[in-house]
């Protein structure tokens, strides 16, 4: 009886690794949409998190990451698979994945990178983080070759699990407003295997246009353009930037910057948005790209992440269904770029001057609401009771999502938590324990400023 018992426990054992081993961890559909299991589609909204209480006490760092309406965690600054099982299993009852990096990236010179040999059983170790900004100038040939030998080598272990790397705006060339083709035309003709997590906007350096503006609509717009030209089959992941003057940026994006972004970056067909990132110094506070260089505290800059993943995510269900262009409107699309879902409208002032655009094709009688298109947050009304059409201005650089409605339909409101947010222990440097309770204190909107920051740099933080 007793070897019989063993002998189950040990097949339920085996069934159950078999199980994990062997099940599809990801599947991209022909929308470029992600599933995450078996489960139906999700636009993911991923964070980088470089604190070192991620790697040292998982269940802790959960306390603050889950405020964030997020799904997925890169764990940028762990190493070693007993670490990044210990995260994943704390990661679990919140239904998080993790995107386990590769330490040393295109460096690495084992045969378990990113310890996929121990972590391919773990059903939510969906992804590896591969390598952060490759060389792509041509300074480094051999990088492109080192990043495709490591998907290789990957991909052979945990076959359906997403493999990611994070391209390099360094050369995004040209000059404002006519940047060029971007850094992805090196890649055309190249053997590129991996799976995209592209950049768009950074705010490390001095707005491009002449009156002081942050030109995060045009940015991402060239940007995702040209990645969808050279990879039409693969996801690509819009990176936000979420990081300070002490990770090498001059500001952080106010509210309705973050959200330009992310609505200009689903009108260019991005599978889901990654936010780098925490741990890089947001715990002390630092000033916004509102023109003025307005001070935020660290209480105010995680309000405003909190509300921001809440107001993307409230509303993943309608950025995941089909496209439906039911509209149109008096601007070209390279004035105003724009997409459609049944009862909405995307909308991206691409240029840094005001324009008043009119929208057409409604249901006489609906109301159209900008969502969150208040400097606050909040929902604001454009018309109720409207005709066949409507018209609106959108500021230089900045986005809306317009939702047109009929009958009892209502807009969205998300909430956000009111946890109290633990000790943020930034890598490298010291830990800061905020004391106050994070709140979703308005951020600023950009307005001109009549002199451009001084120059910063971007990160160029490499595993």
């Amino acid at each position: 009886m007793v070897n019989l018992s063993r002998a189950v426990v040990f097949a339920a054992l085996f069934l159950l690794i078999a199980t994990s081993v062997f099940a599809q961890k990801v599947t991209v559909d022909t929308q470029r949409h992600i599933h995450y299991g078996a489960g139906p589609a999700v636009f993911p909204i991923v964070l980088y998190d470089f604190n070192s209480n991620l790697c040292n006490n998982p269940a802790d760092e959960m306390k603050l990451v889950t405020q964030l309406s997020i799904d997925t965690v890169i764990d940028v600054v762990c190493d070693g698979s007993s670490v990044a099982t210990n995260i994943a299993i704390a990661m679990r009852p919140y239904g998080l994945n993790l995107w386990s990096t590769v330490a040393g990236g295109i460096s690495y010179t084992g045969t378990d990178p990113a310890s996929v040999n121990e972590l391919a059983g773990v059903a939510n170790v969906t992804g590896y983080f591969l390598t952060d900004e490759p060389d792509v100038s041509g300074n480094t040939p051999t990088d492109m070759t080192a990043t495709n030998a490591l998907n290789t080598q990957v991909k052979a272990v945990d076959p359906t699990a997403l493999r990611v790397t994070s391209f390099n705006d360094g050369t995004f060339g040209g000059t404002f407003p006519n940047y060029g083709g971007g850094i992805f035309d090196q890649y055309q003709g190249s053997a590129i295997t991996m799976d995209v997590l592209g950049n768009s906007f950074w705010n490390n350096s001095p707005p491009r246009s002449t009156n002081g503006l942050y030109d995060v609509t045009l940015e991402t717009n060239v940007w995702d353009g040209v990645a969808n030209e050279v990879f039409p089959n693969v996801p690509l992941f819009t990176d936000i930037g979420f990081y300070g003057p002490s990770a090498g940026a001059s500001c952080y994006l106010t509210q309705q910057q973050f959200l330009s972004e992310a609505w200009t970056a689903i009108i260019n067909n991005t599978s889901g948005l990654a936010i780098w990132a925490i741990g890089q110094g947001e715990v002390n506070g630092g000033p916004l790209c509102d023109g003025n260089l307005t001070s935020a505290t660290y209480n105010q800059l995680w309000g405003g992440l909190i509300e921001d993943t809440a107001l993307v995510k409230a509303i993943a269900p309608t950025i995941l269904s089909p496209v439906k262009i039911w509209y149109s409107h008096a601007e070209p699309e390279a004035t105003v770029q724009t997409t459609g879902r049944t009862g909405w409208i995307f909308a991206s002032n691409l240029t840094q001057v005001s324009v008043l655009d009119t929208f057409s094709g409604l249901t006489p009688g609906s109301t159209v609401t900008a969502y969150a298109g208040n400097s606050d947050g909040s929902n604001r009304t454009i018309c109720t009771n409207c005709g066949s059409s409507f018209s609106d201005t959108l500021p230089g650089f900045v986005a809306y999502a317009y939702q047109v409605t009929s009958g009892g339909a209502t807009t969205p409101t998300p909430t956000t938590t009111s946890t109290p947010a633990p000790t943020a222990s930034a890598t490298p440097g010291p830990s800061v324990t905020p004391t106050p309770t994070p709140t979703s204190t308005p951020r600023s909107s950009p307005s001109p400023s009549p002199t451009p920051n001084p120059k910063g740099r971007r990160h160029h933080f490499f595993f």
